[in-house]
């Protein structure tokens, strides 16, 4: 007798039923092999950072670190002339700063009469 589709998946072969196994989505052997890698690196990772090792560490200039230390972005403390701030703490602001950036909506007020505006070089001023 030939094999019919059932459902889910299944076919009906006369009084037996075979049941198809989906393949798995997730490739556990490449999520463990990225889960150890992600974990080395975090281990490896000095716990303060400071003007010197920034940019090695969380790849950012050693001016824009002192700035933001400055401006009390994330908490540091200063020693002598070297400014320390823990790692987690100056990641932690970059995360914020994209987090915001993708979640803020484009701002695009054009309507047709900013678009005839625009075609003549000329903008609305005022509400």
């Amino acid at each position: 007798m030939p094999r019919r589709p059932g459902k889910l998946g299944a076919a009906l072969d006369g009084d037996k039923m075979q049941v198809t196994r989906a393949r798995p989505l997730v490739d556990f052997d490449a999520l463990d092999a990225r889960i150890r890698e992600i974990a080395s690196e975090v281990a490896a990772r000095p716990e303060y950072v400071t003007q010197r090792n920034v940019k090695a560490v969380v790849g950012v200039e050693g001016r824009e670190f002192l700035r933001l230390a400055r401006d009390e972005a994330f908490p540091s403390t200063k020693d002598r002339r070297l400014v320390i701030a823990r790692t987690v703490d100056v990641l932690e602001y970059y995360e914020l700063r994209l987090r915001l950036a993708r979640s803020t909506p484009a701002a695009n007020d054009a309507n047709a009469e900013a678009i005839a505006f625009s075609r003549v070089g000329a903008r609305r001023v005022g509400a």
